[in-house]
């Protein structure tokens, strides 16, 4: 595998996500270069206005990209506020890293093959979420009841739907 040569950690993060693709051949992501001192410029990539250097979205739906999320992507992009992953085939489970990602507000990882129960240890307080059509499984957490716009739908996920999503429907 070919090294960063890059200072910023995001760029480096970025890049080993594609290098962790089975197909990080596709044609956006060939422009993503290593060497990059900024990711900013990058096909699918967007950065705040605030300080104009830290990504704030990654959206890459429909890019037939294959592999897994791995987790030290979701300990250096602390700004993102929004990952669009959908309609790919990404597989595995959903780190729990993705917690660090304080400042999210979307996550739409809906048609992949993520798989593993969603474990949140604490209140899920973004705007959106969706993973719907995955093969996620296990109990739906309660933790999620707090997220506004929740899509978990064709997934395998089993049991009763937990007291506080009801509550939140009533209020």
């Amino acid at each position: 595998a070919t090294h960063s040569s890059s200072n910023n950690p995001e760029v480096n993060s970025l890049i080993a996500f594609k290098q962790g693709l089975s197909n990080p051949v596709s044609q956006l992501l060939s422009g993503w270069i290593p060497t990059d001192p900024s990711p900013c410029h990058w096909p699918g990539i967007n950065c705040s206005a605030a300080d104009g250097s830290s990504v704030s979205s990654v959206s890459l739906p429909n890019m037939e990209l294959h592999g897994s999320l791995p987790p030290h992507l979701f300990l250096t992009l602390t700004n993102l506020r929004s990952l669009d992953l959908s309609l790919n085939s990404l597989w595995g489970p959903i780190p729990s890293q993705i917690r660090n990602l304080v400042h999210l507000e979307q996550l739409t990882l809906h048609h992949n093959r993520f798989s593993g129960p969603l474990s949140p240890t604490s209140l899920v307080l973004i705007d959106t979420l969706d993973l719907s059509f995955n093969e996620l499984s296990g109990h739906l957490s309660p933790l999620l009841s707090t997220v506004n716009n929740l899509y978990l739908g064709n997934n395998m996920f089993e049991g009763d739907v937990p007291q506080e999503f009801i509550d939140e429907l009533l209020a």
